[in-house]
């Protein structure tokens, strides 16, 4: 602290206010440090652990800031599938599973269990329901997030009769990525 003091043995205001100015300087770089590797961590998609023993099925790119992400998940079902995303959720908002104000994954038509969307019909590859979970990390101007739809397997048929694909014994999910460029 030698340096603050003067020839005349008290603080010279010039030698103070030049350390201030270089401590102001230091936390001024810093902060701008920080916060371009604050907005280069925006610059690619929300990444959510898949369910355990999921398998990847298709990543299409729609665009250079969005992709869809399709995955399988054989033998579990979608009320299993959404309480393993529920708590990635609840960790990734830091909330209480207790709260009742916490973001939530919903299903779709509703929460009575025997709802159906009015197009389900058996074979058609249309979903009677399917879960949402919404993994949201946007900020000051930036976009981060990660939609999971969580689907029940189904199949499709053709006019023949003939089965077109299969997902029925597997929940499906699917991600829907979007962030920043």
């Amino acid at each position: 602290m030698s340096f603050l003091v003067g020839r005349d043995g008290n603080i010279s205001v010039i030698r103070a206010g030049a350390l201030v100015a270089v401590i102001g300087i230091i936390f001024i770089v810093g902060g701008l440090i920080l916060f371009t590797f604050e907005q280069a961590s925006y610059q690619a998609p929300l990444n959510i652990d898949p369910f355990p023993g999921a398998v990847e099925q298709a990543q299409i790119p729609i665009s250079s800031t969005l992709r869809r992400v399709e995955y399988q998940i054989p033998g579990k079902t979608p009320e299993e599938v959404k309480e393993y995303y529920q708590q990635k959720l609840d960790q990734l908002n830091g909330a209480d599973p207790n709260d009742v104000l916490r973001d939530k994954c919903v299903r779709l038509p509703s929460e009575d269990s025997n709802a159906r969307f009015l197009d389900y019909v058996e074979g058609s590859g249309n979903v009677p329901y399917y879960f949402r979970c919404v993994f949201n990390r946007s900020g000051f101007r930036l976009l981060q997030t990660t939609e999971v739809q969580i689907l029940p397997g189904t199949y499709k048929e053709n006019a023949q009769g003939e089965v077109e694909w299969d997902t029925r014994g597997a929940t499906v999910v699917r991600y829907e990525q979007q962030w920043e460029r």
